[in-house]
């Protein structure tokens, strides 16, 4: 428990992170970014996890229809075991495959 004015940088980043995910399971995507780039922000060696910011982010722009952030995103994804990375391999076939559908309707 924390006394009246004392801060823990970790449990508000997993504060935010927990709002962020709040936000993107009720579809409110600008609110779920801005809390995701805010840990970015305010992160420190002690609570960097790149990987999650990276997988949130991706999932966040993919349902905004923001294909192509979605894919820089993903890709930063690091590789961590056999399953992980099949998914991985999988979202990154889609996210690609959206991103060059959006580029060539773009083009039209």
């Amino acid at each position: 428990m924390l006394d009246e004015g004392e801060e823990n940088p970790s449990l508000i980043l997993k504060a935010r992170y927990g709002l962020g995910y709040a936000y993107f399971n009720l579809q409110q995507y600008d609110r779920a970014l801005f809390q995701l780039q805010r840990i970015c922000i305010e992160s420190t060696n002690q609570f960097s996890q790149p990987g999650r910011w990276n997988v949130a982010f991706s999932d966040c722009y993919f349902v905004a229809k923001a294909y192509s952030d979605a894919l820089v995103y993903y890709k930063k994804q690091p590789r961590l075991n056999a399953v992980d990375n099949d998914t991985r391999i999988f979202k990154l076939e889609i996210f690609s495959a959206f991103s060059a559908t959006m580029r060539g309707q773009k083009a039209n």
